[in-house]
Formats: structure tokens, sequence, C-alpha cells
């Protein structure tokens, strides 16, 4: 919870873990989260999921439409 939370402009303000699931109650960092720039959104997006063809295209530095990016 802690790595994500630095990756992803959030706090975890509570959580209690139960025997068969969790309740967390975050805080999303709405100044920090609207200071990032596309690239590093990507950058800290693709830390914990597989880049899609799209934005691996984007990355590659091929020039996408308008209506892709």
């Amino acid at each position: 919870m802690k790595q994500l939370s630095n990756l992803c402009c959030i706090e975890v303000c509570s959580y209690a873990i139960m025997s068969n699931h969790f309740h967390i109650v975050l805080c999303v960092n709405e100044v920090e989260a609207n200071k990032l720039e596309r690239d590093e959104v990507i950058a800290r997006w693709t830390q914990l999921f597989k880049a899609p063809p799209l934005v691996a295209r984007y990355q590659g530095g091929d020039v996408l439409l308008k209506v892709e990016l």
C-alpha cells in the first residue's frame, strides 16, 4: 500500500484487514496529481502494468493522431 500510495498520488488514511477481505480509506492528493505531465503518468502506470500497444507506440516515439492521444 505504501508503494502504491506514492506512485498514485494518494494517502492511506485508514485500513482494516479482515479474515477474507479488507477495507481501505484513501485521500487523493489532487494538487500533486494535477501537476503530473502525461509522460510521468505513463511512467508510473507502466510500473504497475504492461503498456498496451497504443501506449507502447507513444513511448516508442510514434506520431499519434489527436484522438489517440
